[in-house]
């Protein structure tokens, strides 16, 4: 977790780092097929190849794809869609009347099989874009041509995979993200109790869990165990401070906030997590949160 004490600007663009996640997994990709590219040079636009055989590893680290399965499935499913909409839009490059015609109907096809999920229409409409740029590359004079161009965009798509595969599981970062988030939500309450209603405060921290929730079958298997663990802890010391915070007593409302301090610093440092604790509930629901983060990062 960042050592960072206020919010930093890329809270508000990426609170969680599901961007820079993705954005490092695309770089990633990206490098393989540049040397790739390099012995097997492929017999269209090089860069249309990569977009085809890449695009899907953006979409399958959208948060709503949030298993191994569904991760792998999404790719297939969507390289195999864009390559058939390469292949209609190029096909018919050659026929003015005739092109028109397919994309409108291959469109309108995709358009059918995603009214009723917004979400999945924003992915296919990256597919369609994909066949419009394909229209600016050579397009297939024959079958044989055709299927050499095929060939070419499900090898660089397996290669794709194989990378999303190997890809280390940095998923944790984003559990670190969502601690973070957590911890300058809570600092905010104690040290600005009033600024904002409990509802607006409540909701915001329910949508931290959720985050946390919806990673859990990502994680490790050590970490994935503990996470109900961890959501449990969060949830109790959450508690305490709200209890702390009904009063209005300046004093317990330092005092909390002391505490507060002291387990950002334990929890960026889980091996020093310190052991004696004091007897009051603030102090014993800190440590509690304090050993069950330790136990998920060893």
């Amino acid at each position: 977790m960042s050592t960072c004490m206020t919010e930093r600007w890329i809270d508000r663009i990426d609170p969680y780092g599901h961007a820079r996640q993705s954005g490092l997994k695309v770089s990633y990709v990206a490098i393989i097929f540049f040397l790739v590219n390099a012995f097997f040079k492929a017999p269209t636009l090089a860069v249309l190849t990569m977009c085809v055989a890449g695009a899907g590893i953006a979409l399958i680290e959208m948060p709503s794809i949030n298993t191994a399965k569904k991760k792998d499935i999404s790719y297939i499913v969507f390289t195999v869609l864009t390559i058939t909409t390469v292949s209609i839009f190029q096909f018919f490059s050659y026929f003015t009347v005739l092109e028109l015609v397919a994309i409108i109907g291959w469109s309108y096809v995709l358009y059918r099989l995603t009214a009723t999920d917004v979400e999945k229409a924003q992915v296919l409409s990256i597919a369609i874009l994909i066949g419009f740029v394909s229209r600016e590359a050579p397009g297939a004079t024959d079958f044989w041509q055709w299927a050499n161009q095929t060939a070419f965009f499900v090898q660089f798509a397996a290669i794709s995979f194989v990378a999303h595969k190997l890809f280390p599981n940095r998923y944790m970062l984003i559990v670190n993200n969502v601690m973070r988030q957590i911890w300058l939500l809570q600092q905010k309450q104690l040290t600005q109790p009033g600024t904002e209603s409990r509802t607006a405060m409540a909701t915001e921290f329910l949508k931290h869990l959720s985050v946390l929730e919806q990673i859990q079958s990502l994680l490790p298997t050590q970490a994935r165990e503990q996470l109900p663990v961890l959501i449990e802890a969060l949830w109790q010391y959450q508690k305490i401070i709200d209890r702390t915070l009904r009063p209005g007593a300046e004093r317990s409302i330092e005092q909390a906030l002391v505490i507060h301090q002291v387990l950002f610093k334990q929890i960026n440092k889980p091996q020093q997590l310190a052991e004696s604790v004091n007897g009051d509930k603030e102090s014993v629901a800190a440590k509690m949160l304090g050993q069950t983060w330790c136990d998920i990062c060893r």
